[in-house]
């Protein structure tokens, strides 16, 4: 029986999805990755828009992190759509 490609692709898609979630877990567990946390946390960098004056520093953590975990992604999968060949 051949494989289902619609399964392997719904797996990889929860697999894909908990990585922002091991990021703030580690972030939170290993001390040397502190910094880079704060940068790429999208958990922890989101918390300033809750509040009513947010920095351009908070702005910018915010926008690495968005570019890391929306827009890098996007920018990925567009070219694996893109070069895929219509059958």
């Amino acid at each position: 029986m051949a494989p289902n490609p619609a399964a392997s692709r719904a797996v990889s898609r929860r697999r894909t999805g908990s990585i922002p979630t091991a990021w703030s877990v580690l972030g939170a567990m290993v001390t040397w990755l502190g910094t880079a946390a704060k940068w790429l946390d999208i958990n922890v960098t989101s918390v300033p828009l809750s509040e009513p004056s947010m920095t351009a520093g908070e702005g910018a953590r915010l926008g690495v992190a968005c570019a890391l975990w929306v827009g890098l992604p996007l920018v990925l999968g567009t070219m694996r759509v893109l070069r895929r060949e219509v059958s």
